[in-house]
C-alpha cells in the first residue's frame, strides 16, 4: 500500500466521522490524549492504515481540522457567518476546543462560546 499525503474532501469527511471514535488524538481533557502514548499510538496506526496516509501527514491533518474548528468558532462568537465545509462534522469536538482555548481566556469572544454550547 502506498502511503499518501492528502485526502480530498469526502474522505477527510470519512475521517473526521471516524476519527470521533478515538478522543485520544483530539480531546485534550482526557487522560490518554494528555499521556497515554500507546493508545495514541495505536489509534494513529489504524487511522493511518485506514486512510493511507503517512503517520505525519495525518497527524498534520488532525491538527489543521482543530485549528479550522477554532477559527471558524471565533468567527462564529463574532456573529460572523461560518464558511469552513467540515464545522458541522466537528460538531464533536466544539466543546473540547473551548475548553482548551488558552489565547484570550476570559475575553467576550470565549465567553460567547461557551454560552453558544449551552
Amino acid at each position: 500500500v502506498v502511503l499518501g499525503k492528502t485526502l480530498n474532501d469526502e474522505r477527510k469527511l470519512q475521517l473526521i466521522a471516524k476519527l470521533k471514535e478515538f478522543p485520544c488524538l483530539w480531546e485534550t481533557s482526557s487522560p490518554a490524549y494528555k499521556v497515554d502514548k500507546k493508545t495514541k499510538d495505536k489509534a494513529m496506526e489504524e487511522l493511518s492504515e485506514n486512510f493511507s496516509l503517512e503517520r505525519d501527514n495525518l497527524r498534520s491533518l488532525i491538527h489543521g481540522l482543530r485549528s479550522g474548528l477554532n477559527r471558524e468558532l471565533k468567527r462564529e462568537a463574532e456573529g460572523k457567518p461560518v464558511k469552513w465545509k467540515f464545522f458541522h462534522a466537528l460538531n464533536y469536538m466544539k466543546e473540547d476546543i473551548v475548553k482548551s482555548t488558552k489565547v484570550g481566556r476570559g475575553s467576550p469572544v470565549i465567553f460567547k462560546l461557551f454560552i453558544l454550547l449551552i
